[in-house]
């Protein structure tokens, strides 16, 4: 029977070094990874378990052990069957399993290779999270549409170009043809660590990409934006995005998974989802009120007490916020936050540190940065954006 662990993918980490776990499909001599949608430093996991550092530990190893607990059952269905199968058969039945709610991607019209492009971006799609796997299965639609067929070594620079031209005809923004062109290099990227390839089509080719308008709001419009006043939904959205402004542009998933009482000792303490880096917030007295008025019983939004997946409000909420003011979203908050500390002359490293963009060096393991200076620059901003005092 197939043998099933959970593999921390440290290969290929993100910016801010966080890597995601995996179930790893052993069978046959081939490996096959599912992502968990969990991801973590490499300081936090001992191998077997998520450690003690981590806040949500307990909540998390759960989840892994049932998860891993539900694949296991997988296989033994598979080796009670009788019917031969490979790593990448037991893989796609886990996903499926995992993720029910998924439509499972288009067969191809022709038979998929072992080499072919498309087969091997399915197998680096996998290990994605859940929201990341839907950007490749939209690359991976292209990649049918233009050449079915294309094998890995059949692709080189003149092949690039005329992939992009044809994205020109479902993809007018330069920075969305970009996206599909980096899911492709990250596939060649996965392709030549597997073994897969030894061909990158990448090294001549350069992937354009356009300046992307600055995502931040002036202090005039926050203050009419606070001053705005809406029934309904409407107001759900402004007071997410205000509560978002005021604790310092935390990021919306942070935020909507925050247990109900996490404000309870006038702090925010967590660590963020995407990097597992440790934030701690002051709760000022017009956050409190926001709070105040959207905490739930089991998490401090209440949106979320009937909602298992965030995407889903997070969607409903940008449109929402967009129709107020158009291109507005949540991820504003964070971009005028800043713009705002760097107009009031707020030092730059204590900016980086309210954002949590500081270097991790040895120096900053032995020595924490003043967290009183990033609780004094949160109220600076706050006094000037709804008081005008400086």
């Amino acid at each position: 029977m197939a043998k099933i662990s959970i593999y921390l993918d440290t290969r290929r980490p993100d910016k801010d070094g966080a890597c995601p776990l995996a179930l790893s499909l052993f069978h046959q001599g081939k490996t096959r990874y599912v992502r968990i949608g969990i991801t973590l430093p490499p300081c936090m996991w001992d191998g077997q378990r998520v450690i003690k550092c981590h806040p949500a530990s307990v909540k998390l190893n759960n989840e892994i052990s049932r998860l891993r607990l539900m694949a296991e059952a997988v296989a033994i269905d598979f080796a009670e069957g009788g019917r031969p199968y490979q790593a990448v058969d037991l893989a796609q039945a886990v996903s499926a399993k995992m993720y029910p709610d998924r439509a499972p991607s288009k067969p191809s019209a022709l038979p998929v290779a072992k080499d072919s492009l498309i087969e091997a971006a399915q197998r680096f799609a996998e290990l994605k999270s859940q929201s990341t796997r839907l950007t490749y299965e939209r690359t991976i639609t292209h990649l049918r549409k233009f050449r079915p067929g294309a094998l890995l070594d059949d692709v080189n620079r003149a092949w690039l170009a005329e992939f992009e031209a044809y994205l020109k005809d479902t993809n007018p923004s330069v920075n969305g043809r970009a996206m599909h062109l980096r899911n492709l290099r990250a596939v060649f990227n996965y392709a030549i660590d597997e073994g897969l390839t030894n061909n990158y089509p990448f090294r001549r080719f350069k992937i354009k990409m356009a300046r992307t308008p600055k995502r931040s709001l002036s202090v005039e419009n926050l203050r009419r934006l606070w001053a705005f006043e809406r029934d309904g939904a409407a107001m759900l959205y402004l007071d997410f995005f205000k509560l978002s402004f005021l604790l310092i542009g935390i990021n919306a998933k942070d935020l909507l998974m925050l247990p109900a009482k996490a404000d309870a000792a006038g702090r925010i303490e967590y660590y963020r989802a995407k990097t597992g880096r440790f934030y701690s917030v002051k709760v000022e007295p017009e956050a409190k009120a926001i709070i105040d008025r959207l905490r739930g019983s089991a998490h401090m939004i209440s949106v979320m007490d009937s909602r298992s997946y965030y995407l889903n409000f997070l969607r409903v909420c940008d449109a929402g916020l967009s129709s107020i003011l158009p291109g507005l979203t949540t991820y504003w908050a964070r971009h005028t936050w800043a713009t705002i500390a760097s107009s009031l002359d707020i030092p730059k490293d204590t900016i980086a540190a309210a954002l949590g963009h500081g270097d991790t060096t040895v120096t900053d393991i032995y020595i924490d940065f003043d967290q009183a200076k990033v609780d004094a620059a949160n109220r600076r901003v706050i006094d000037w954006v709804l008081y005008g005092k400086a």
